[in-house]
């Protein structure tokens, strides 16, 4: 062993490095700012759906400080306990998608929003769903006259941690708001044994986006600018989703085809649309019985994923822990239970990376589906409940900023 030590390099440890950090004084200022939406600033199923924000600035935007902040307003509650609005889950079930462009480009396009929230909020602990739920509201919390919320945005390019040149990239959002009255509402089984009823009308209103805005000093404010304009440009890595829902049948197959470079990963869940179930909470079980688990493969081209069909919740569960990143570490924790799991937070998922990556980062080692290769999903021993699938690939994108325009490459 000594011989393999003496063989290797020495470097001073930080424990003996006496110097400080470096410093960032080239950031003159932050501002803390609100952006308001184009037109109507009412906004309801029967009503206008569309809100439109225009994030422009002649600043830097932080990303991760944006969060979208709006009132709920009950019209129907009348003081008695049958025209409350019982929240299905967090309030961010209010919008069923989110559309993002820079420059003209559509940079991301996230359909069935509130699942796509509430599926990938199960990989992270309960204590961060508990903390998120005090802005943001939770599944059961009342609503009566009217309440407010706010919650960060989930997109690839709100979460990552590289500022935006907000006057070269013209950042457009879009959310639109759910179809139905009853889409943000628990279903009427899950309502309190004394209540009979919910609310039959509801808007949205004072909506406005809250973020943080970086000012840098004139000289590095023109290296940027002089970087660009010699044709170079900025590069901005980020992970996004792809959400498709499919109406099944028992033992049912999908085929898809979409045409990505690197695909992080597949999710698929279910639910029973027939039987009340709500797609912004509903993660359904889908096994016959425990003596006829529900079976799954994906084939992506010519190759399997996995090799044989899963069919045990044990390999189900460390497959889609391996998906997320959580099986890396004995202090990764997620909000599923073991009794949620086998009921109503049941996510299939299959990770495509050929080398594993650290929690929240990546290395590129996606499968391609660039050349059209076809993504076909098969299941069997479904039970005969079970009528919708949602499949989500996760991939890496990049967007390209220089003086011509954006890019997006996915």
């Amino acid at each position: 062993m000594e011989a393999h030590l003496n063989a290797g390099q020495s470097s001073l440890s930080s424990q003996l490095k006496h110097t400080l950090s470096p410093s960032a004084d080239y950031v003159q200022d932050r501002k803390m700012v609100r952006f308001y939406p184009q037109g109507s600033n009412v906004y309801s199923p029967n009503g206008v759906k569309m809100l439109r924000f225009s994030v422009v600035s002649d600043s830097w935007l932080d990303p991760m400080t944006c969060q979208l902040n709006f009132k709920v307003v009950n019209n129907s509650y009348d003081g008695s306990g049958n025209t409350n609005i019982h929240m299905v889950n967090g309030s961010w079930a209010w919008f069923k998608r989110l559309r993002v462009t820079m420059g003209g480009q559509l940079i991301e396009d996230l359909s069935n929003w509130p699942r796509l929230w509430h599926m990938l909020l199960q990989s992270s602990p309960q204590a961060y769903r508990d903390n998120l739920s005090i802005p943001a509201g939770k599944r059961g919390d009342i609503i009566t006259n009217s309440e407010k919320f706010a919650w960060p945005i989930l997109c690839g390019i709100l979460q990552q941690d590289k500022c935006l040149p907000l006057r070269y990239c013209n950042l457009q959002l879009e959310f639109e708001i759910v179809d139905n009255i009853a889409d943000v509402m628990v279903e009427a089984g899950a309502l309190p044994s004394s209540v009979t009823g919910q609310s039959t009308s509801w808007h949205v209103e004072d909506v406005y986006l809250t973020a943080d805005l970086i000012l840098l000093d004139s000289s590095l404010e023109a290296e940027f600018a002089n970087h660009l304009m010699k044709g170079k440009s900025m590069s901005i890595a980020i992970q996004s989703w792809y959400t498709s829902q499919h109406v099944v049948a028992q033992g049912f197959q999908i085929a898809l085809t979409r045409a990505l470079t690197r695909i992080r990963a597949l999710y698929m869940t279910m639910m029973r649309a027939g039987s009340g179930d709500k797609e912004a909470y509903d993660l359904r079980y889908p096994s016959i019985d425990a003596d006829n688990v529900f079976e799954f493969q994906v084939q992506l081209g010519a190759k399997l994923f996995p090799e044989q069909k899963m069919s045990t919740v044990p390999e189900y569960y460390w497959k889609w822990a391996e998906s997320t990143g959580i099986h890396s570490s004995v202090l990764s924790t997620s909000a599923i239970s073991q009794a949620g799991y086998t009921s109503d937070s049941f996510i299939v998922g299959i990770n495509f990376n050929k080398l594993m990556a650290e929690e929240g980062m990546t290395n590129y080692s996606g499968t391609s589906s660039k050349a059209g290769q076809l993504l076909s999903v098969r299941t069997d021993k479904s039970h005969s409940s079970i009528d919708r699938a949602f499949l989500v690939l996760s991939f890496d994108c990049i967007i390209n900023l220089s003086e011509g325009g954006v890019e997006v490459f996915d």
